[in-house]
This record gives structure tokens, sequence and C-alpha cells, in this order.
């Protein structure tokens, strides 16, 4: 949280590229990362790239853990683009799948 401008947007987009949630501020941005982990079990990010991207910087990453409550297990892919301002990470637009239940987007992992 300590790299984050206390004004942080972080907005989250569909696979059709529609804003689907949007948070402000340093508390919502939590709710953000705490929201991940209520939803996902042992979860673990792994940055796949990261790259400059303009004034952005570009990052593909994978997030895998297991979906609480169903014991589907596994990995999805997300993208982020960062902005940045003299005080930190100042927009985080993220685009993924809904992982958050109706129709888990979570693929199995390879080991069940």
């Amino acid at each position: 949280m300590e790299t984050l401008d206390p004004e942080i947007e972080v907005i989250a987009f569909d696979h059709a590229g529609h804003e689907s949630e949007h948070w402000r501020g340093l508390d919502e941005a939590r709710d953000f990362f705490v929201g991940i982990r209520a939803v996902i079990a042992d979860s673990a990010a792994e940055i796949v790239v990261m790259r400059p991207d303009g004034d952005r910087v570009f990052v593909r990453l994978v997030l895998s853990g297991e979906l609480r409550g169903t014991g589907d297990a596994g990995a999805i892919e997300a993208v982020h683009l960062h902005s940045f301002s003299e005080d930190g990470i100042a927009k985080i637009q993220t685009y993924r799948p809904n992982w958050r239940g109706g129709g888990s987007s979570i693929r199995p992992s390879a080991s069940r």
C-alpha cells in the first residue's frame, strides 16, 4: 500500500472492455486487494511480463489459488496498466475474467 498514491483509482474491466467495478482512494484500494484474498484461498500472483507502455507500465500476471467454497483450483491471467504520479501508483486498470462467482473463470490446475 505504501507504493500507492493516496488518490489511487483501481478500475476493473470485463473481457468486452466495459468498466465493471471502480475503487478510489487508499481505503477502497485496500478493499480491492482484501477482496481478492477473501475469494481466492492461498492466492499467489506471478508477474509474467512487465514493460513500459508510454507513460504507463503494462503488467501481465497470473493469479493462482483456490476459489473459496468450491474446491476449484487453478489460475487466471490478468492484464494491468499502471499509471503514476509523484506520490506513487495513481491508477490501476485491470482486465481479467470474472472470478468472483457466478460462473467462475478459474481454470482447473493440471494436478487435479
